[in-house]
């Protein structure tokens, strides 16, 4: 008997390669997704440390300058909090990919497995055919000496 062959093997392997790369970009976006928050982190803490030593200070200038500063790290959050927000979606993204690349993965697999059980009852069926003939040609030839 032949040996089992799956003839959609070569696209079976290309969708595995796709599901590693779509599992790689999923994890370099959250990645960038979690560096991104924790630069949104540090902005707000440095905004609120900021806050709180204004009432120190007396000098009208310093004052002035540190409400330019506080301002201008307010607008760094807004701008931060926009790139989380982008950076959450493109894991979004990427996620989807991967369970889409998962799902086509998995249809081509269990595709394998249900033609490999085809394939063995198949090689058992010409076993048994085998069997069946070796099994009448020794009951002829015992009916045969019988004689």
């Amino acid at each position: 008997m032949k040996k089992f062959n799956f003839n959609l093997e070569s696209v079976l392997n290309y969708r595995l390669i796709m599901e590693q790369q779509a599992k790689e970009k999923f994890g370099q976006a959250k990645i960038y997704a979690t560096k991104q928050k924790e630069l949104l982190q540090h902005y707000q803490k440095t905004l609120l440390q900021e806050q709180e030593n204004i009432v120190e200070i007396t000098d009208v200038s310093a004052l002035q300058h540190r409400d330019m500063y506080v301002n201008c790290l307010c607008k760094q959050i807004d701008n931060q909090e926009k790139v989380v927000e982008k950076a959450e979606n493109l894991v979004k993204k990427r996620q989807a990919e991967v369970t889409k690349a998962m799902r086509d993965t998995k249809v081509l697999d269990n595709l394998k497995e249900k033609r490999y059980q085809e394939y063995l009852a198949e090689v058992n069926n010409e076993e048994q055919k085998i069997l069946d003939e070796i099994g009448i040609i020794n009951f002829t030839r015992q009916a045969s000496f019988i004689e």
